[in-house]
């Protein structure tokens, strides 16, 4: 009489076993690493636009001031834009129009409204004159 419930119990088991792997399998599938895709290169984008304004970037508008009053909270000097800063508006070919604030070198200095330039992204911001 003791192998007849022993023999139950085995045959539970055998029967309960192929969804037993086949819940291990697809526990152990979902931890697996995925395949590393190679990085993709940045393509320099590139686009011909009008200048509509250059304006000097200054600490007085904005939220600058509510910058400055946080960094004095915080016992540092206030922060302030390089005397150099220049916000240049563009007029894009199909009429959009893009503020772009280009560090210090990236921009010909004698930038003036209605000149065409040539604009590119990558791998840093450069503006040209055509």
């Amino acid at each position: 009489m003791l192998s007849e419930p022993g023999a139950a119990v085995l045959s539970l088991d055998m029967r309960a076993a192929p969804s037993l792997a086949l819940g291990i399998l697809l526990v152990l599938g979902g931890c697996a690493a995925q395949p590393r895709t190679a990085p993709v290169a940045v393509m320099p984008q590139a686009y011909t636009a009008q200048i509509l304004s250059v304006r000097p970037v200054s600490a007085a508008g904005g939220a600058a001031p509510a910058l400055n009053q946080v960094m004095q909270s915080l016992g540092t000097p206030a922060m302030s834009p390089p005397a150099s800063a220049r916000e240049i508006i563009l007029q894009l070919p199909d009429g959009s129009v893009r503020s772009l604030v280009p560090p210090p070198g990236a921009a010909p200095a004698n930038l003036t409204p209605g000149m065409r330039v040539m604009v590119s992204d990558a791998p840093a911001l450069r503006i040209t004159v055509r």
